[in-house]
């Protein structure tokens, strides 16, 4: 297997395993932000960094931008004013909408060493187990380059980048044993695998169990895209408290919520989450959790903008960018 080596000793899951804790990071105050909806136009101004032969563990979170974009904001959506996006006058405030405008896709400045994977033989068993599963290839590799910067070697135990909790290129979490079931699309019927740390070993089960995992979420979430990435990240428990505690907000089911692809504004949450743990997961020993911009990364770093998927065995074809389905599939916003 080729080797595609991005250090990643910075990452939650390393941070995590070796108890070093992240101090938390000062906010923006949104009491700066007026109370009535106001429209901010941001230019970000950048160079697409393209790939270099042995990319950097600071790189790695890189978003380069180089388009015009305008944002309705108001006093309830936080801001993310740490993301490292390049630009000429050092411009790098995302504001999240209600309703999403427009995602960065295809943006990252590793973006040409994640296009060279998809080219390669290791790409295959990507391919081969996102097709039987009813989910995009890219999708997988995207997490993947996040995750273990597609080093599945590096990352088995005794590798020199093993964090000691989380196993190979999709970084499985060691819990034991598990198991998993989801819909094979070759078979046409369900099966369920059980897996340990010791059966994710191998690259190709690796790859997939963590496709079969991803379309659990995907069906966990009524086909929300958005929901499932960040849950890879999270975990669907505390996906499923901020999509409780968001619905409950709006006065709107958690069912409404999941199944209406743009409406983002469960993302609030996200970096409540991380920088108070406590209020979502019980005995938490860590300053922070998880990654809270891990959905902009896992999209900076896919090619395409359109994405094919399965959701309850039916075709959707989603646009990441702009958050809209593109095939009509019972009426979804």
């Amino acid at each position: 297997m080729k080797n595609y080596i991005i250090d990643k000793n910075n990452s939650q899951k390393h941070k995590k395993a070796y108890g070093i804790k992240k101090q938390k990071k000062r906010s923006n105050s949104l009491n700066q932000i007026s109370s009535k909806a106001i429209v901010i136009t941001t230019i970000f101004i950048g160079t697409l960094g393209f790939i270099k032969n042995n990319p950097t563990n600071s790189e790695q979170d890189d978003i380069t931008n180089n388009t015009t974009i305008s944002y309705k904001v108001d006093k309830n959506l936080p801001i993310y004013n740490d993301l490292n996006i390049k630009s000429q006058n050092n411009l790098n405030t995302v504001y999240f909408r209600e309703k999403a405008d427009l995602f960065e896709v295809n943006c990252h400045k590793d973006i040409r060493y994640v296009e060279k994977f998809i080219k390669s033989d290791d790409y295959k068993y990507f391919e081969k187990y996102a097709n039987m599963y009813g989910i995009d290839p890219q999708i997988m590799v995207a997490i993947a380059m996040q995750e273990s910067a597609l080093d599945h070697e590096a990352c088995l135990p005794n590798g020199e980048k093993y964090n000691g909790c989380a196993t190979g290129i999709m970084q499985i979490e060691d819990l034991g044993t598990r198991k998993v079931t989801a819909y094979n699309y070759d078979t046409n019927k369900y099966e369920t695998e059980y897996f340990s740390n010791d059966t994710v070993l191998d690259y190709e089960n690796n790859i997939k169990i963590g496709c079969m995992l991803f379309q659990s979420a995907i069906e966990h979430y009524n086909g929300n895209i958005y929901m499932a990435i960040q849950s890879h990240n999270y975990g669907e428990e505390v996906i499923e408290k901020i999509v409780k505690k968001t619905a409950k907000e709006l006065n709107i089911s958690p069912n409404e919520l999941t199944s209406d692809y743009s409406d983002l504004r469960w993302m609030k949450y996200l970096p409540d989450v991380h920088n108070n743990p406590l209020n979502y997961v019980s005995k938490w020993n860590y300053d922070t959790y998880g990654d809270d911009k891990y959905l902009i990364k896992i999209l900076s770093y896919c090619p395409n903008s359109i994405v094919k998927y399965k959701y309850e065995q039916e075709d959707i074809s989603f646009d990441l960018q702009s958050a809209s389905i593109l095939n009509s599939r019972n009426n979804r916003k």
